[in-house]
């Protein structure tokens, strides 16, 4: 800053004098230096300056909070969410094939021992009575989903394989049930079948071997 003694000599001298006093380089009197408005004004500026480039950590927490819930939608998006959709999408052709293969396991396997009446309590399930454990939180598609249910006839319980449409379950038989509430027989009969679709009609396997549905004998000419 510059400053001026009473002699008429000028002076230039630093910043950090200010405040203090110099001698004077003409008469040798002391010389006041005042702090000057306008190096003032550079200082609080230059401060300023400095300001705008410093961040609290509170608004650097809050930045990362918000990078990371973004990230977290993105992902949550692409996948739990894509994965329900995937899952709704074939949820009822689950359904109705998981029912087909079980229902015609039961008959089969019921009119092998000459237990199937279809006009009298045929196997049956209701789509209620059958419940998948939805994929949630996963980030793909599984493989295969689980499965719990109830038939007239008893329990059952496997997986639905989402890629081949391939059911496989433990399957109870030979009960009696009401409604799906009343039991007035127990099951008597545990079998294990693999099983599938084609063309809506199912192909399965019990405990290894292909079956098929065995009709009653007729006696004169009546079931």
């Amino acid at each position: 800053m510059n400053v001026q003694c009473e002699c008429g000599k000028k002076m230039v001298v630093s910043d950090a004098l200010a405040g203090k006093s110099v001698r004077c380089s003409g008469c040798g009197e002391m010389i006041f230096v005042q702090a000057s408005p306008q190096g003032s004004g550079a200082a609080k500026t230059k401060q300023a300056e400095s300001a705008g480039f410093y961040m609290s950590p509170a608004l650097i927490g809050v930045i990362v909070g918000a990078v990371v819930l973004l990230i977290g939608g993105v992902l949550f998006y692409v996948g739990p969410m894509r994965v329900s959709g995937q899952w709704q999408a074939m949820d009822r052709k689950a359904r109705n094939s998981v029912m087909n293969v079980i229902t015609f396991a039961i008959k089969a396997r019921l009119s092998e021992d000459g237990e199937y009446d279809p006009a009298h309590h045929a196997p049956a399930i209701e789509s209620s009575d059958l419940l998948f454990d939805r994929p949630l939180l996963t980030m793909s598609l599984p493989e295969k989903i689980h499965f719990v249910g109830k038939s007239n006839n008893g329990g059952f319980e496997g997986y639905y394989n989402t890629g081949t449409g391939e059911v496989e379950a433990d399957v109870e038989c030979g009960g009696y049930t009401v409604a799906g509430l009343v039991n007035l027989k127990k099951p008597t009969k545990q079998i294990h079948i693999v099983g599938h679709e084609v063309n809506n009609d199912p192909v399965v396997q019990i405990d290894g071997r292909t079956v098929k549905i065995i009709n009653p004998p007729k006696l004169n000419g009546k079931p």
